[in-house]
């Protein structure tokens, strides 16, 4: 069952406040802490003049917009607080921006963009090793224009030596989701 809501501090709350030093000098004890304290201030709060008791709601209304403000506290479901919550979809706008802008001011004038080149590269591993290092498997790199295409390509297979017989079982396991080949031939002519 979820934790109960904690009550919202109401005038009364702080009435009681002040009064619970009065109380203690007269020799009371609460050991029930506040719920001691309501059956001996709930005459006391009744016999207060409008003007005492508007003192007290005004002091509750302060309170409760300083704790609105501050966040409380209060966390959300994975424990950040939330007052300090930034809205992420507005962060997110905010960074697109900036890096739209930053490749706006980078870009090539005019029709300078057509002779670019841009180059992708990509790389594949065999397996993940118990360290959390990676044996690789392949490269490719293209280089491409908007005027000429692709006008250079590259890709080879790597040799990852000896590791392949101490990680055989993940090797075999990652072959057969990646590449669909078979675990024995592994090794390519284009190996480098």
């Amino acid at each position: 069952m979820p934790p109960k809501k904690k009550q919202a501090r109401n005038a009364f709350y702080w009435f009681m406040q002040d009064i619970i030093p009065d109380l203690r000098r007269e020799g009371r004890v609460f050991p029930n802490g506040m719920q001691d304290v309501v059956p001996v201030a709930t005459p006391r709060w009744k016999s207060l003049s409008e003007a005492e008791r508007e003192r007290y709601e005004n002091k509750a209304k302060l309170e409760k917009k300083r704790a609105r403000q501050a966040g409380s506290g209060r966390l959300d479901n994975i424990g950040n607080v939330i007052g300090e919550r930034g809205d992420e979809q507005a962060e997110l706008e905010r960074r697109r921006l900036k890096e739209k802008k930053w490749v706006s001011c980078h870009w090539p004038k005019g029709d300078d963009i057509k002779d670019y080149k841009f180059y992708f590269v990509s790389f594949e591993y065999l397996c993940e090793t118990e360290e959390g290092d990676f044996l690789p498997a392949e490269v490719g790199l293209i280089e491409w224009s908007l005027n000429q295409g692709i006008s250079k390509t590259l890709h080879r297979f790597i040799n990852p030596g000896v590791a392949v017989i101490t990680f055989k079982q993940r090797f075999v396991s990652s072959s057969k989701h990646f590449y669909r080949m078979n675990s024995l031939k592994i090794y390519h002519p284009n190996c480098i």
